[in-house]
C-alpha cells in the first residue's frame, strides 16, 4: 500500500518469505531485536497514525463546523434550481400587467356601457378574476418554498441510523474520534511494552542470563505492564455506505418534496396558465370583432352615441387588444421561467444530485480523508502481521517473564487488529 515490506522481527527475512514465525529462543539478541522493532519501526508507525488520524479526524470536524452554511447553500442552490428568483421577477411583472390590465379594462367596460347590448361579451369579469387567482398562486408558491425549504434541507442532511443533525460528517467524526483514541491508546501500550522489554533485558543482565526458558527463569512483575483493550465504535455500521445510502436518501427526500409543490401550487398554476393562455385570444377575437362591427354599423351607433365616443370606444378596444396580446409570450414565458411549472420534476431531483453529494460530505475532502487513513490502515496492518510473529515466538516459552511480553504482544496485536477494522469501515466508497 505504502510501498513497505513487513519483516520478520527474528530471522529479518519479509513475512511474506519467512511465514508467520515459529517459537524463537528467548536469547540476548532476540530479546534485542524485539526491542528494536517496538522502540523504532512500530513506535514511528504509530506516530505516523496518530498524526494521519488526527488529520482526518480534523478534517470531519471542519466539515461539521461548516453544517449551518452548507445547510444555506444546498437551500440556495434548490432555489436556483428552480429559477426561484427570475419567478419572484415575474411576479412584480405580474403585479405590474394585472394593474395596467385592470386599468385599461376597466376603462373600456366603461367606455362601452351605453352599446354594450350591441358589442360581444368580452367576459372581462372572468379573465381578470382568473388573472388575479394566478398572481394568488405564484405568490403562495414561492412562499411555500422559502417557508419549507430549509426543514426539508434539514432532514436531507438528517442521518439515517443515528440522532445527528449533520448525519455524514458528524457520525464519521465521531467514529474517527474514537479510532484516534485508540490508535494513541495503542502507541502509549506500545510504549510501556517497550519499557518492559528494557526491565526484563536489565534483570537479564544483571542476573548474568543469556536465555529465558523453562530452566533459568525470572519473575517481572514491574510496573511497565500492558492492560486494555481499545474502544469499540458503533458508528459507520454501513461503513462508507453511508455516502451513498444517504445521498440516495436525501435524493428521495426531494423528490418528494418537489413533487408534493407540485401537486398543491404548481399544478394549479400551469392550469390556470393554460386557461389564460387558450382564452385570451378568444376574447382579442372579439375585441376585433366589436372594432368591425362599430366600423360596419357606424351609422346605427352614431344614433346611440356622439361621434367622438365611437372613436374613443374603438381606441379603448384596441388599447385593450395590445394589452392581452403582450400577455400570451408573457404566459409561455412564466410557464417556462421555473422546470417545476414545465413538470420538468426529475430534472430538478438530477441536477440537484452534485451538489446534494457536495453537501452531504465534500469529495475532496474525503479524497484527503481517504489517502489518510489508507496509509494508516496500512502501518497497522503491517504492525499487525509483525505482531503475530512476535506472538508466535514468544506464546509456547516457559517462564513468567516470556509469558508476560507474550501477553503484552497479543494485547497490543489484538487491539492493532480491531483498529484496523474500524479503519477499514472509512476505506471504500
Amino acid at each position: 500500500m505504502d510501498g513497505r515490506i513487513p519483516i520478520n522481527v527474528w530471522t529479518r527475512d519479509s513475512i511474506a518469505r519467512s511465514g508467520k514465525g515459529t517459537l524463537i529462543k528467548q536469547n540476548l539478541e532476540n530479546l534485542d531485536a524485539l526491542s528494536k522493532l517496538i522502540t523504532g519501526e512500530t513506535s514511528g508507525m504509530l506516530a505516523e497514525c496518530v498524526i494521519f488520524l488526527n488529520e482526518s479526524f480534523n478534517i470531519s470536524e471542519n466539515e461539521n463546523k461548516n453544517f449551518a452554511d452548507r445547510k444555506k447553500q444546498l437551500s440556495e442552490g434548490f432555489k436556483d434550481k428552480i429559477n426561484l428568483f427570475q419567478l419572484e421577477e415575474m411576479e412584480r411583472t405580474l403585479i405590474s400587467k394585472i394593474n395596467s390590465l385592470e386599468e385599461v379594462a376597466d376603462e373600456t367596460i366603461e367606455s362601452i356601457s351605453a352599446v354594450k347590448h350591441l358589442l360581444p361579451d368580452f367576459a372581462l369579469d372572468a379573465l381578470k378574476e382568473r388573472i388575479n387567482e394566478l398572481f394568488n398562486g405564484i405568490k403562495s408558491f414561492i412562499e411555500k418554498v422559502y417557508d419549507s425549504i430549509d426543514s426539508e434541507i434539514k432532514e436531507i442532511f438528517k442521518n439515517i441510523d443515528h440522532d445527528f443533525k449533520d448525519g455524514v460528517s458528524e457520525e464519521m467524526m465521531k467514529h474517527l474520534k474514537v479510532v484516534k483514541q485508540n490508535i494513541q491508546q495503542i502507541k502509549n501500550q506500545n510504549d510501556i511494552y517497550s519499557r518492559q522489554i528494557a526491565d526484563i533485558r536489565s534483570i537479564m543482565k544483571q542476573q548474568d542470563v543469556t536465555i529465558l526458558d523453562g530452566n533459568y527463569q525470572i519473575n517481572y512483575s514491574g510496573e511497565n505492564m500492558v492492560q486494555g483493550l481499545v474502544l469499540p465504535s458503533n458508528y459507520l455500521g454501513r461503513k462508507m455506505k453511508i455516502l451513498k445510502d444517504h445521498i440516495d436518501d436525501g435524493i428521495k427526500k426531494l423528490a418528494d418534496y418537489v413533487q408534493g409543490i407540485y401537486d398543491e401550487y404548481a399544478a394549479k398554476i400551469v392550469d390556470l396558465i393554460k386557461y389564460l393562455i387558450n382564452t385570451i385570444p378568444k376574447i382579442r377575437k372579439n375585441l376585433r370583432h366589436a372594432i368591425e362591427i362599430l366600423n360596419v354599423k357606424k351609422k346605427e351607433f352614431l344614433s346611440i352615441i356622439p361621434k367622438a365616443t365611437c372613436n374613443y370606444i374603438k381606441t379603448k378596444l384596441e388599447e385593450l387588444d395590445n394589452n392581452l396580446g403582450k400577455w400570451e409570450p408573457f404566459l409561455n414565458d412564466l410557464k417556462a421561467v421555473s422546470p417545476i411549472l414545465d413538470n420538468h420534476l426529475g430534472d430538478i431531483v438530477k441536477n440537484m444530485k452534485p451538489l446534494i453529494v457536495q453537501m452531504l460530505f465534500e469529495p475532496s475532502h474525503y479524497d484527503d480523508m481517504f489517502i489518510l487513513n489508507t496509509q494508516a490502515h496500512a502501518r497497522l496492518d503491517q504492525m499487525a502481521q509483525q505482531f503475530e510473529v512476535v506472538c508466535n515466538g514468544l506464546n509456547e516459552n516457559e517462564g513468567q517473564a516470556i509469558q508476560t511480553m507474550d501477553q503484552s504482544a497479543s494485547l497490543i496485536r489484538s487491539n492493532l487488529i480491531q483498529v484496523k477494522e474500524q479503519l477499514e469501515k472509512l476505506a471504500v466508497y
